[in-house]
């Protein structure tokens, strides 16, 4: 599918806003072309000039390209880590088109389901998860500094992205 896809931002209709952080917004995005949906991260240009975070952009798309390789892309659609497919520029933003995790976040589940939240055995099967996910991501020598509810995704199957 994904060969097919036109990778340009006029391509894709924005369906909701998925999440916020200091610089950066992630919409759902559903692609005209092949009516795949994704995520569309949109990172701020001149957020990052001013805070003199530039080069936490490129390492950040550096970081997720060397992840998607060691982790099976496309082979395996991966174990643990969102795939990113493109990223796009315009005058004042940078775009990743990245893999759509339909299941929410951690901090979701816990707000909207917390007695699912609070089993033992669901807190073991997640633990187990980000256990093997920060093993992976630094055995290829990568640190991820924003570890928390929100940046742990659920896949179609409820497996941690």
């Amino acid at each position: 599918m994904a060969s097919e896809e036109v990778w340009t931002l006029d391509n894709f209709i924005t369906q909701d806003v998925l999440g916020t952080g200091s610089y950066s917004q992630v919409d759902k995005s559903k692609s005209n072309a092949t009516g795949v949906t994704y995520a569309i991260k949109c990172i701020h240009k001149l957020h990052l000039v001013k805070h003199k975070k530039v080069k936490y952009a490129s390492i950040e798309r550096d970081a997720m390209q060397k992840l998607q390789a060691a982790d099976g892309f496309p082979q395996r659609n991966g174990r643990c880590c969102v795939q990113l497919f493109e990223t796009l520029q315009d005058r004042d933003s940078l775009y990743f088109i990245m893999e759509y995790v339909p299941n929410g976040d951690l901090l979701q589940l816990i707000r909207d389901k917390p007695t699912v939240a609070q089993d033992e055995s669901v807190i073991a099967y997640l633990a187990s998860q980000l256990v093997d996910s920060i093993r992976f991501i630094q055995s290829e020598g990568v640190i991820h500094r924003d570890i928390k509810p929100e940046n742990i995704l659920f896949s179609k199957d409820w497996t941690i992205k």
